[in-house]
């Protein structure tokens, strides 16, 4: 093989890797921006980053999956609760009042929506999972499923699935 030919496929294998790579940090920059949308969205409610969480914090905090049930059950941060109406998870605040309120879904819009809500109601001990559970397996954090560890998540449709890495994306209706 010559020379010039050994370039131009060194050139053409680097120009498509250069694409693939443009493609991923398309990827994460998309990612950044709907976080952004999310917290200017909803300003007045605070969000908490996974990595700012520690096993030990979580004891402060009641945990809640505002996801629907289909997805929750196919997997969900250990100690979580499932729950989507915001009356139910109302009285929940009320009935532990030292305890802050911890919510999260997907990527943390229906949650923040949620924690809008409840603080609209006089909930004041209320915070978001800023990208909620991708964010938080994506990072690396454990999910569990019926009690044991799992690294599958429901991605919850293509459209939004596609900001939680693929490897986690449970296969089939599983």
């Amino acid at each position: 093989m010559s020379v010039q030919l050994y370039v131009k496929v060194f050139f053409i294998l680097l120009l498509s890797n250069s694409a693939a790579l443009a493609e991923v940090e398309a990827s994460v920059d998309e990612w950044v921006k709907l976080k952004s949308k999310i917290i200017r969205k909803f300003p007045s409610v605070e969000h908490v980053r996974p990595s700012q969480l520690s096993k030990d914090d979580m004891s402060k905090y009641i945990l809640i999956d505002v996801r629907e049930p289909n997805e929750y059950a196919v997997s969900h941060i250990e100690g979580a609760i499932n729950l989507l109406d915001s009356n139910k998870v109302e009285a929940l605040a009320k009935s532990h009042p030292s305890k802050t309120l911890l919510l999260y879904c997907s990527v943390g819009y229906r949650s923040s929506l949620m924690a809008q809500e409840l603080m609209d109601g006089g909930v004041v001990n209320v915070k978001n999972i800023e990208g909620s559970i991708f964010e938080w397996v994506n990072d690396g954090n454990d999910v569990v499923r019926g009690g044991k560890e799992t690294q599958f998540v429901h991605p919850f449709n293509k459209s939004w699935g596609r900001y939680l890495e693929s490897e986690y994306w449970v296969k089939g209706d599983d």
